[in-house]
């Protein structure tokens, strides 16, 4: 599954973030590498959560940095999503 998430996720960062999908992976930073500022990011995560039909938990993600921490919290979250319909 994770890197099923971390294709999909990356190149979505790509895209919103209007970044080449080779310039995205596990280290790039949102706040350094993307400029993303704190609209960008919730933009992003509420995108995020309405593509994967997965809530992100909001204390977890004031920790996220790196679109590879991003990437562990929304496969996490996919788990207990679907761990939670069964």
């Amino acid at each position: 599954m994770a890197l099923d998430v971390d294709e999909g996720l990356y190149a979505l960062v790509a895209r919103y973030f209007l970044k080449p999908r080779e310039k995205i992976g596990a280290n790039t930073r949102f706040k350094k590498d993307l400029k993303a500022d704190s609209l960008d990011f919730l933009e992003f995560v509420l995108l995020v959560e309405e593509g994967y039909r997965c809530p992100l938990d909001d204390e977890s993600l004031s920790s996220v940095v790196t679109v590879g921490q991003f990437s562990q919290l929304l496969e996490m979250s996919i788990t207990k999503n679907s761990l939670g319909k069964e």
